[in-house]
Order: structure tokens, then C-alpha cells, then sequence
């Protein structure tokens, strides 16, 4: 059930510190006082992959749009672990 919203990742992390819950979220930022849960600890599933997707409104983009877009997969890129790197898995754009 859900305990606890908040439109603040801040109130996230702190109502999690604090054991209110759990929440699902990248280990990026994670707090010092919150931790990771490992799949299969507490009886939960691992998480499924999911797909990282970037929209774009003409069939060509201008050359702002398309250096951002580039520095996004590039930022994604780097901070995402391992086994979510494959570009293919990673960002579409559409």
C-alpha cells in the first residue's frame, strides 16, 4: 500500500531514512542513511528492465535539440550500471 507521496525526491529519501517504506528509485543520490535492498531480500522480485525514451517533435532535429539529445544518452550513458548501458536497450528516440 502506499504510504507516503511526495512530488520532492528529498521527502522521498527522507520518509524512507526515517523506515516509512520502500520506494524504487536508481542507487544515483542514493543517501548516506538509506540503503539498497538486493532482489530476493524481503521476498521481493527483481525489478524488470525498462526503456529510456526521448521524443522529439519533427523528424529531424535542430542542432541544439540533437547536441542535447546527445549529451543525455552520453549522461546515461555514464552513470547507469553496467548491464543497462546497451545503447539499444538504453535511449530511443522517436
Amino acid at each position: 500500500r502506499m504510504a507516503f507521496s511526495s512530488p520532492s525526491l528529498g521527502g522521498i529519501w527522507a520518509a524512507v531514512a526515517a523506515g516509512l517504506g520502500l520506494t524504487i528509485r536508481t542507487d544515483i543520490g542514493l543517501p548516506a542513511n538509506v540503503r539498497a535492498i538486493a532482489p530476493g531480500v524481503l521476498g521481493l522480485p527483481a525489478l524488470p528492465m525498462m526503456a529510456l525514451h526521448l521524443h522529439q517533435k519533427d523528424a529531424e532535429l535542430d542542432p541544439v535539440a540533437a547536441r542535447l539529445a546527445e549529451i543525455l544518452l552520453q549522461a546515461a550513458l555514464e552513470t547507469l550500471p553496467e548491464g543497462a548501458r546497451a545503447k539499444e536497450n538504453l535511449l530511443k528516440v522517436a
